[in-house]
């Protein structure tokens, strides 16, 4: 059975590629430690947008090394959004794919490291504090995206992104220092596992970034 916390960091994992959508600014993500054996890239941007995840609201903080990753993203998410809605006007599915396909690969670099966090967030002045990385308040995930998404995997699980080695946390510890005037940062240590439940490496992390206005406005 899956623990609270792989629960939380598998659904958060299924908001890639296209849900990952951050700020411009001079946010950074450092992960310190090995993941699967492989060192983690400094993270050039970070930013955190309000999701829904198994039914409550969390606030999500991503920080990413793909360049201007708030503006990148959400073209990334418009175009998909557009070919889905012209499948389901004209059911051409070969322009579908086409137009699919191409919003990451004209848009993202085929591979890219990201991390996420989550945290329980119905008000986010209370969000600010200690979390137990075991239970299923927060959540973290480590994702080495390994390729573009395929067309044909996407309808089949409904997973965008699925060419990605993710490494979740279950357990460790998480500090939420700030939140809010548009700014989160949040701070720990955690135990990874990978996709096979195997060990993946302990690891301590440092995130921060800004709201992401234009992920939000498509909501």
């Amino acid at each position: 059975m899956s623990s609270p916390a792989r629960s939380l960091s598998s659904a958060l994992a299924v908001l890639l590629p296209v849900f990952a959508l951050l700020s411009g600014g001079c946010a950074a993500g450092t992960v310190r430690g090995t993941v699967n054996e492989q060192a983690v890239p400094a993270m050039a941007q970070g930013g955190w947008v309000e999701v829904e995840l198994l039914g409550m609201p969390y606030v999500q903080l991503i920080t990413t090394t793909v360049p201007n990753a708030c503006e990148t993203y959400t073209a990334v998410l418009q175009a998909q959004e557009d070919a889905l809605d012209q499948l389901f006007r004209d059911f051409d599915t070969e322009k579908a794919q086409l137009a699919f396909e191409a919003a990451e690969q004209d848009n993202l670099p085929e591979t890219y490291w990201q991390t996420i966090f989550v945290v329980s967030a119905a008000d986010l002045e209370r969000a600010v504090g200690d979390y137990d990385l075991s239970e299923s308040a927060a959540g973290l995930s480590v994702v080495h995206v390994t390729g573009y998404t395929d067309w044909h995997d996407y309808f089949s699980t409904g997973v965008a992104g699925t060419q990605s080695q993710t490494s979740v946390a279950v357990s460790g510890d998480a500090t939420v220092a700030s939140l809010g005037n548009d700014r989160m940062s949040a701070s720990g240590e955690a135990d990874l596992e990978d996709g096979s439940g195997g060990d993946a490496g302990t690891v301590s992390f440092e995130l921060q970034g800004d709201f992401c206005q234009s992920y939000s406005d498509l909501m």
